[in-house]
């Protein structure tokens, strides 16, 4: 009965693929579609002869689904017999990995205790090695305030050698780096007597510049040179700038840059801008020399930082009739004076990049802000 109805199918099968008036590979598609069916196949002979090819084409289907069964109903069969006992045998192998898995469980819990104990106990040793450094910082720092405190009743009394500075710097670095650590465990007498003694090297070295600028020659700056790197060895370029702005620059731009001086001065403002531009050759040829135009000593900028900060600060305050714009003619004079002014110092700079920072400083802005242009045009060309 089998092989008749296998016989049949083929039959039916070769039938259709010869006689059917459509491709039977289109229900094979992914994207089967009866409109697109219906639209591929409007040529057909007719609906009728359409609707009958798709009846033998079932047809050859259903034959082919029962031979299908029939080939593997066997193997159905010994399916389900080979299915007995295979629920005990889940069992047997489900209970050891139940087991298992709780052995594992246990382990890894066992495991999380240990992390966590020896976690612990790194922390605790990394707190004992912090707390254990402070102590030795805090012993550091006594032992340096003492140093220092004997530097400066002895060696730095009264003659100011180079080695001593040197040597009290380091100890000053030694002293800032350890505080550091152990700033919360000073007392407040520790706290007062370092910054005590910290004014006092900076005192002491300030007055060890002011002795070195003033023996300082072309030919001989070994102190002044040896004086700028204490400076950066404290990284107090800075302070060293406010120094030489005070105690040198100040006393020389206030008797020379006031409304009195301009009045009196036989060459107006070009004369007042002279003598401003002579004290660079006067006081700063080697200091320009060691910090501006190598770069021996970095970290200094003396020219704008002390001189023109002080210069054009003065310029303002003290001789603020140059910029007034009522006199157009000498508005403009005084205003050809001042860019030629500024054209000289922005030569004394060393490249492109310090004229840059020299014309975007807050001051040049400001003080090239205070000559009042748009007011000098307008009086220049009213009617």
């Amino acid at each position: 009965m089998q092989d008749n109805n296998k016989s049949f199918a083929n039959i039916e099968g070769d039938k259709s693929s010869t006689t059917l008036c459509f491709d039977k590979n289109d229900f094979m598609k992914g994207n089967f579609s009866v409109d697109e069916f219906l639209h591929k196949n409007r040529n057909a002979p007719s609906l009728e002869q359409l609707r009958d090819d798709l009846g033998i084409y079932l047809k050859d289907l259903r034959s082919s689904m029962i031979d299908l069964i029939n080939e593997d109903y066997a193997d159905f069969v010994s399916l389900s017999a080979n299915l007995v006992g295979l629920d005990q045998s889940i069992e047997d192998i489900e209970n050891p990995l139940v087991q298992f898995r709780k052995e594992v469980e246990n382990i890894r819990s066992l495991l999380k205790e240990c992390a966590s104990e020896v976690r612990q106990n790194l922390e605790k040793k990394q707190q004992f090695r912090f707390q254990k450094r402070n102590l030795q910082c805090y012993q550091k720092v006594e032992e340096t305030l003492h140093k220092i405190e004997n530097l400066l009743a002895h060696q730095l009394k009264e003659d100011l050698k180079p080695i001593d500075l040197e040597r009290t710097a380091l100890e000053l670095i030694q002293l800032q780096f350890n505080q550091k650590f152990c700033w919360d465990m000073l007392k407040d007498e520790q706290k007062n007597n370092s910054e005590r003694l910290q004014n006092e090297v900076f005192a002491k070295l300030r007055i060890f510049f002011n002795n070195s600028l003033k023996s300082s020659t072309s030919t001989c700056s070994e102190l002044l040179e040896r004086c700028l790197r204490i400076y950066i060895t404290l990284d107090a370029c800075q302070i060293a700038e406010q120094v030489f702005r005070e105690d040198i620059v100040a006393p020389y731009m206030n008797a020379t840059i006031s409304e009195h001086c301009l009045q009196n001065s036989p060459q107006g403002l070009s004369g007042i801008y002279g003598k401003i531009l002579n004290f660079i050759s006067l006081h700063m040829t080697d200091l320009l020399r060691l910090t501006h135009y190598t770069d021996k000593l970095s970290g200094f900028n003396f020219l704008v930082n002390s001189f023109w900060v002080d210069v054009e600060m003065r310029l303002e305050t003290h001789m603020s009739s140059i910029f007034a714009p009522g006199n157009s003619d000498v508005f403009y004079m005084k205003y050809k004076c001042t860019r030629d002014f500024l054209s000289k110092i922005e030569e004394l700079l060393a490249n492109d990049e310090a004229v840059k920072s020299f014309k975007e400083h807050k001051q040049t802005l400001s003080f090239q802000s205070r000559w009042n242009l748009p007011v000098y045009f307008q009086i220049c060309f009213q009617v």
